[in-house]
């Protein structure tokens, strides 16, 4: 079962305070947070607090906001450094509230995953990488740093490429759209099936890239038909059992799955 983790964080500045300046510097806290997977959502409130600031905000386990997990990340750990820099004392995390959810994915909480499935659905707030194994959403700060971003910059834009793409598909059922979605040459595809080789390389996981098949607004129309054969390498790939009760098409060759029922009846 999914939980809502809330919590807020304060913090206090030694001098006096300097609105603009301060914001700037806890703006840039909060967006390293959010490009890190520490934080859920991107829309942020901060609130004057005795002697600094305070903002509330979800996060997806309870690690979330540890000094461990925040330093593990360069840009967040700069962000801190900046914060102190600029007179401000170390945040304080105080937890707010953690009850059920029925909206979304649960977090992953298996010791290793043995591989991972890029996969998302609209409106979804959590990771994109899901555990293979469980098939629950993997925090993205518990994924090595990329190399080259330092943050989880590209999981984040394909996933909002996606929300963009799906709701063009919903609304107006372009042929662009269902392209996009269903075809593993589509620049959607080509940037998502990037993403699951850079986490391929640094985790030394096979990682795997869904192809939607249907409208994702749980209607009927805009349904492809799914062909016996993976469309890039034209191999078999239906399985006698679907995985995880969605993907009845996987071809290990490709690192391709497709979903052969409503993807939503994937939500745990």
């Amino acid at each position: 079962m999914k939980m809502s983790r809330t919590v807020e964080v304060t913090v206090k500045k030694k001098g006096r305070l300097s609105a603009e300046s301060d914001l700037e510097l806890i703006d840039r806290y909060i967006g390293t947070l959010y490009m890190n997977g520490h934080i859920l959502g991107q829309s942020f409130v901060v609130a004057r607090a005795p002697r600094g600031y305070r903002f509330i905000v979800s996060t997806p386990l309870k690690d979330a906001m540890s000094a461990r997990c925040q330093l593990a990340s360069r840009h967040v750990k700069r962000a801190l450094q900046a914060l102190a820099e600029g007179g401000f004392n170390k945040p304080k995390v105080a937890n707010v509230s953690c009850r059920p959810s029925a909206e979304g994915a649960g977090f992953c909480s298996c010791a290793e995953s043995s591989y991972f499935i890029l996969f998302t659905l609209p409106t979804a707030e959590e990771s994109p990488v899901r555990c293979g194994d469980c098939f629950q959403s993997v925090p993205l700060y518990h994924l090595p740093p990329s190399p080259i971003f330092g943050e989880a910059y590209e999981e984040i834009g394909w996933k909002r490429e996606f929300d963009s793409v799906d709701r063009i598909h919903t609304c107006h059922g372009t042929r662009f759209a269902n392209r996009q979605l269903t075809d593993p040459e589509s620049s959607l595809s080509q940037s998502g099936r990037g993403i699951c080789l850079d986490i391929e390389l640094r985790t030394g996981k096979a990682v795997y890239y869904v192809l939607y098949r249907q409208n994702l607004s749980g209607r009927n129309e805009g349904l492809v038909k799914v062909g016996d054969r993976c469309p890039s390498c034209n191999g078999k790939w239906k399985m006698k059992k679907p995985v995880h009760g969605v993907f009845g098409l996987v071809c290990k060759k490709c690192k391709l799955m497709s979903n052969t029922i409503d993807p939503y009846s994937a939500r745990q």
